[in-house]
């Protein structure tokens, strides 16, 4: 069923699209409308996974996990290349280091790791607030 709800969402959502778009083109817009479009997917999805409460809380635990995943991969990604490099370059800041070679898509800082860290705590922790009063 809810495959189903997506599909009819996608269809509805390409009409959306093509009248958006249909004779004036992307350029007649001021701003880059798809921050937007991504918003209003992830609500719909939110809505269809809010009708099951017994999913919810794993749906806010994944998302916690995601946000925290930097934190924890790239620290112990540069703590561990400063225990093997002590010959070579040092990672001095160890845990805290950032690349300036980095290659991947999305490269947080420390600053930024800590902070999506701390935004998944505090999503699980008003999940469980929410959940475990009820």
């Amino acid at each position: 069923m809810i495959l189903l709800l997506f599909i009819l969402y996608a269809l509805a959502h390409g009409l959306t699209n093509a009248v958006c778009y249909s004779r004036r083109g992307a350029h007649a817009l001021t701003m880059n409308e798809h921050w937007l479009f991504g918003i209003e997917r992830g609500l719909f999805a939110l809505a269809l996974l809010w009708a099951d409460y017994a999913f919810l809380p794993r749906v806010f635990e994944a998302v916690a996990g995601v946000l925290a995943f930097s934190w924890f991969h790239n620290g112990a990604y540069y703590l561990m290349r400063d225990k093997i490099a002590r010959g070579g370059r040092r990672w001095q800041d160890s845990w805290r280091y950032q690349s300036d070679t980095d290659t991947s898509r999305y490269s947080f800082d420390y600053k930024e790791r800590t902070l999506l860290l701390l935004a998944g705590l505090v999503l699980l922790a008003g999940c469980y607030a929410v959940y475990l009063t009820q």
